[in-house]
């Protein structure tokens, strides 16, 4: 990050308070509303310091909701009957009687590395039409002009 961008929010909220007209300097910086308040709150609150940039990342985490042995049958399901996410579901469903969403069991299988599942392809032949005679058979299409008239 440049020392520019570092500094621009201190920029806008000064402009702001020698200006005290917020749609005049969010038209000059390019910017909402919304964020010239939150740079100008912080900046009111914390000076200095609370421009800095600050981590977007959540300060807690909400624990796995699927343990050890439960992720070990989804795995089993998988490998050994060869299902995906939504028979896996039904499974657990049917047999263990837990539910747990699609998306926590394709992150389950997705965390194990177990790669996706291969289409089976049912190839038919052709339907071919053998005929003794060219013509034999014939497409026509009509159209119904009046009463038992085509």
């Amino acid at each position: 990050m440049t020392e520019l961008q570092r500094r621009r929010p201190r920029l806008w909220v000064l402009m702001y308070k020698h200006t005290g007209n917020a749609g005049l300097t969010c038209r000059r910086c390019g910017i909402s509303r919304s964020t010239l308040r939150k740079w100008a709150k912080r900046y009111a609150e914390h000076g200095k310091a609370g421009l800095a940039s600050r981590s977007s990342k959540p300060h807690t985490l909400q624990p796995s909701n699927v343990d050890d042995e439960l992720k070990a049958k989804m795995l089993h399901l998988r490998q050994k009957r060869n299902l995906g996410p939504k028979r896996i579901q039904a499974g657990l469903m049917r047999h263990e009687g837990t539910k747990r969403s699609i998306s926590i069991i394709y992150k389950v299988l997705k965390r194990a590395k177990v790669g996706a599942l291969k289409r089976q392809r049912k190839s038919r032949p052709p339907k071919r039409c053998s005929l003794n005679v060219p013509g034999e058979r014939v497409q026509i299409d009509s159209m119904k002009v009046a009463s038992g008239l085509y």
